[in-house]
């Protein structure tokens, strides 16, 4: 039997969204019995927090996030998803948990995007905090899933874990596989953020135009150079 969360109200602040059926499993509650905070809105049989909305757009993902968060909670030390605009690197979630050590960046990952947009998500991973994992918690056949750990495996500059999301467990084993690009910490009395500059035939582009690039696949990257405090992703025309 799933543990009993004791809050919808900081659940909600931190993931966003709580479907009807994860009120019933993780808090033994339903819509009805729902306390009356004006921030909470109801659609389409779910819980949303209505500052983050955004016409409820990609569901999916966020059910499956807070899925993990639910799966998680007994064990979870600290939980973030809030990030500025200036941020490079802005996992689904920035979590410890009890006895793991170090920070784990969530990923979830719902079949829905190729291999260049987990390219360009691993380049974001260089500005990552010294010592972070990537949990990536995958919705798919066992085909998508090994193909994305061929991937991570091959490109990924932090460890990495991928498991399905339904196996996901507060006290589960975590076999960390290793980095594939080793990321030296950061000198001491530097921040471990990391800017990222694109290159395109020898001259600098905007970040928005290079990753509209990347996503479009109208770009691809060619080479990525670790200079100091910054990386330089040089880009070749598709």
């Amino acid at each position: 039997m799933a543990p009993t969360l004791p809050d919808v109200a900081q659940a909600l602040k931190d993931t966003g969204f709580l479907s009807q059926e994860q009120l019933g499993a993780y808090f033994g509650i339903t819509r009805d019995a729902l306390p009356p905070e004006r921030w909470f809105l109801w659609y389409r049989g779910a819980l949303w927090d209505a500052r983050r909305f955004n016409k409820g757009s990609h569901r999916r993902h966020a059910e499956l996030r807070a899925e993990v968060y639910c799966r998680l909670w007994p064990a979870i030390q600290s939980w973030t998803t809030h990030w500025t605009a200036d941020d490079a690197f802005r996992p689904d979630a920035l979590l410890t948990i009890e006895q793991r050590g170090g920070t784990i960046a969530l990923e979830v990952d719902t079949g829905s995007e190729s291999a260049d947009d987990w390219r360009d998500k691993l380049a974001r991973y260089h500005t990552a905090p010294e010592g972070c994992r990537m949990l990536v918690a995958a919705e798919g056949k066992s085909v998508r899933l090994a193909n994305l750990a061929r991937l991570l495996a091959q490109e990924s500059p932090v460890p990495w874990l991928v498991i399905p999301w339904n196996s996901i467990q507060a006290d589960m084993d975590w076999p960390w596989h290793e980095a594939a690009v080793h990321v030296p910490a950061p000198p001491v009395g530097l921040p471990h953020g990391r800017e990222t500059r694109y290159v395109l035939d020898q001259c600098p582009i905007p970040a928005a135009e290079a990753l509209e690039g990347l996503a479009q696949q109208r770009f691809l990257k060619r080479a990525v150079e670790r200079v100091h405090g910054q990386d330089i992703v040089y880009l070749m025309r598709h």
